[in-house]
């Protein structure tokens, strides 16, 4: 949730260097926000795509799971829930983007031959979509600052013409991924890592150190976390019978300090990694989801929401993404010199 690094340093927030880029494309992220590059591509398993977007007030896109192959992605593990995509300052560059990107290579067994869908223009009025508004969207606690720009994007939809209702998924909302996910990862990837490290752990970022040392303390704890993924697979494809497409926060909080390992979230103290839960979730269902800025904090932070669609239906998120992003405070601003 942090791009920091012991060769090349700290990214810095291009709108508050005070202030996380995000991670772990958020030098990707900050390199958009400040006109250093048209295009970016970015991995996410957690919301590394999403996340540095809402840090530094870009578009970022985590296709379906199978859209993008992972051909020549590192590290190679986790495949399951990792994916490829593109970060963009507008949703139609991530459209066009994923043109490009997407469809399979003959070399990734995940990437699946399903057709695109025709990307929609930004003059194409929105159907009355059924949109199921999620204001935690899994996060738990969530600042109001976040939750004040959830809800002018829904209102925005309304009167965009969709209907807008509460939608609650109780795998999403009753569980916390951050959790489930470190132990689904740990015990996924942790081999992996240590063949990687070979010992060197003291050379590590003290951050990466800490996400290491982390260990499932037994195979019950893994099989209980596989089956509430599976649960939340099959409770968000039920969602989808109902809804067209799921708003949620992009993040539970503006874009914080550096170097935490501690937040304060409604007066609670939380992990530094609550700032995942918000997009973790869509990484183990496979789900298209759409960071967007859409509004500010109150010390001048933007602020993303959270757009999720069917499988594959990558047109949907986008063609919504550029309704809001008309009416976006955020797109098309650039961070002062």
């Amino acid at each position: 949730w942090e791009t920091d690094n012991l060769v090349f340093g700290r990214t810095l927030n291009p709108w508050n260097p005070a202030r996380i880029a995000g991670g772990s494309s958020g030098g990707e992220a900050a390199a958009l926000a400040t006109g250093l590059t048209p295009l970016g591509l970015g991995s996410d398993v957690g919301g590394s795509i999403r996340q540095p977007a809402h840090c530094c007030g870009v578009a970022g896109l985590k296709p379906t799971h199978g859209r993008v192959p992972l051909t020549g992605h590192w590290p190679d593990t986790l495949q399951r829930a990792m994916h490829v995509g593109p970060l963009a300052r507008s949703v139609r560059d991530l459209g066009l983007a994923l043109r490009v990107l997407a469809g399979p290579d003959g070399r990734d067994p995940y990437a699946l031959p399903v057709p695109l869908s025709e990307l929609p223009s930004a003059s194409s009025a929105l159907p009355p979509w059924r949109v199921g508004l999620s204001p935690a969207g899994g996060a738990g606690l969530v600042d109001p600052q976040v939750e004040r720009v959830v809800e002018a994007a829904a209102k925005r939809l309304s009167e965009l013409g969709c209907r807008v209702e509460p939608a609650r998924i109780p795998a999403l909302d009753d569980n916390d991924w951050n959790v489930l996910t470190m132990a689904l990862y740990a015990a996924e990837a942790g081999a992996f890592f240590e063949r990687i490290v070979a010992g060197r752990h003291a050379e590590l970022h003290p951050a990466l150190r800490r996400r290491l040392a982390f260990r499932v303390e037994s195979l019950g704890e893994y099989v209980t976390a596989l089956g509430e993924w599976e649960r939340l697979r099959h409770e968000v494809a039920e969602a989808f019978t109902r809804y067209d497409l799921l708003l949620t926060p992009c993040s539970p909080l503006p874009a914080h300090e550096h170097g935490l390992v501690e937040l304060t979230v409604r007066g609670t103290v939380v992990p530094a990694r609550h700032a995942l839960r918000a997009t973790l979730p869509w990484d183990v269902t496979g789900s298209p989801a759409l960071a967007l800025a859409f509004g500010w904090s109150d010390d001048g932070l933007p602020i993303s929401v959270q757009l999720v669609g069917r499988h594959f239906d990558e047109a949907a998120v986008l063609r919504a993404g550029l309704a809001l992003e008309a009416a976006s405070e955020v797109i098309g601003k650039r961070p002062r010199p």
